[in-house]
């Protein structure tokens, strides 16, 4: 089961990587995110920035990415 972290990514400069993916520590960015399954939204503090952050939350073992998609079922 992977612990997936969304967040919209305020520091896209290429008009294409709109969203943040956190998926079990390692960050993507994405254009796109389809959930189809349940969500949660979770305030995380992170220590590197000193800062807390809001995200839509996942656990799911089952997603993928592809041409800069996220899906996760």
């Amino acid at each position: 089961m992977s612990l997936i972290k969304i967040r919209f990514n305020n520091d896209c400069n290429d008009g294409v990587s709109w969203w943040r993916a956190i998926i079990d520590g390692v960050e993507h960015h994405l254009s796109e995110i389809v959930i189809n399954t349940n969500s949660r939204t979770t305030k995380d503090y992170l220590e590197s920035k000193n800062e807390y952050k809001w995200h839509i939350t996942v656990e799911s073992s089952n997603y993928k990415i592809h041409n800069g998609i996220l899906t996760i079922n």
